[in-house]
């Protein structure tokens, strides 16, 4: 069992602190324990909808906003990162106070969900407490210091807590990104017969069909003759037409991406993702709370996300 750092402590004191701890490992328990039906619940079908149908709304504003600021995030969090290990001291506290992104009505709504079903606080009470009533039994004397001691904890276990939520939000984010790359892969497979990794891709092949099919219209010798001279010789899109083309599909991406949870949360049930996020998610709030640390809990979809824009912004740039 970990032991929570401390100076000497009487016999007394130690079996408290021993009993704390000892609520604390079955509390987390307990939370690993719910993870699967807690999934099953609220990201298969038919529970899947009732998370995100909160989308329709004001997210169907937010999500795409969330979808643009995303790369700008994490490109400021890796830039102050390198700024604190250069020694700047106030790096660290702007990178806390940086927001990642509105919060949507879907956020919140497992936000909630997870803190309500999953975290229960309660649950962590009734932990704690099963361990420590034999010992204030025993020890008359004791009752003030677990008192006090729980609470410190639960102050302690929602702050963990908080920023914990605050990067599975990011986790979501990345998701709804890397389904939108996908989709556009397939769509750009489909309809183009080309590979379009991403917004800027479509958007580039989108530009170039529309200046075509308007180039053909306006052919002297006809419509006709003019798709067959513009297959052989296309026509090129300019700058101000290509950003039209992107800034449409990327509009059109993040409404989709509003709702994808509605495809992403059973495909990611079925894969394991889910899962292994919050069995992670649960193991990081038990190691921090033991330890007194709040090393943060980090998944790698941002960084997914950012790697498949950069593939797609490259693949554009060569094909301008």
């Amino acid at each position: 069992m970990q032991q929570i750092n401390s100076p000497a402590l009487s016999k007394e004191t130690a079996a408290i602190h021993h009993a704390i701890e000892a609520g604390i490992e079955d509390y987390f328990e307990q939370c690993r324990a719910n993870i699967p039906l807690f999934i099953k619940k609220h990201f298969w079908v038919p529970g899947c909808w009732q998370t995100n149908r909160l989308a329709f709304g004001v997210d169907l504003l937010r999500a795409p906003i969330n979808l643009l600021w995303a790369p700008i995030y994490l490109c400021l969090q890796l830039l102050l990162y390198c700024f604190t290990l250069a020694g700047w001291q106030g790096a660290k506290g702007v990178a806390n106070w940086l927001p990642a992104g509105l919060t949507t009505k879907v956020q919140r709504n497992i936000n909630a969900l997870i803190q309500q079903e999953l975290l229960d606080e309660a649950k962590l009470h009734s932990s704690i407490d099963k361990y420590l009533l034999p010992i204030a039994e025993q020890l008359a004397s004791a009752s003030e210091l677990p008192s006090h001691k729980k609470q410190s904890l639960y102050r302690e276990l929602n702050n963990i807590v908080d920023d914990a939520l605050k990067q599975l939000m990011q986790s979501r984010t990345a998701a709804a990104d890397i389904s939108n790359t996908i989709f556009a892969a397939m769509v750009g497979a489909i309809a183009f017969k080309k590979f379009t990794p991403g917004g800027i891709g479509i958007g580039l092949v989108v530009a170039g069909v529309w200046v075509k099919l308007r180039a053909q219209q306006q052919f002297f010798l006809g419509e006709t003759a003019g798709g067959w001279y513009y297959t052989m010789f296309p026509p090129q899109a300019n700058t101000g037409e290509n950003m039209v083309a992107i800034f449409s599909v990327m509009l059109v991406l993040s409404v989709i991406a509003t709702f994808s949870g509605l495809v992403t949360d059973p495909l990611q049930v079925l894969l394991g993702v889910h899962k292994r996020r919050l069995n992670k998610l649960v193991t990081k709030l038990e190691h921090n709370l033991l330890r007194r640390s709040n090393a943060g809990f980090k998944t790698l979809d941002p960084y997914v996300a950012r790697i498949l824009d950069l593939f797609d912004t490259v693949k554009s740039h060569i094909a301008l």
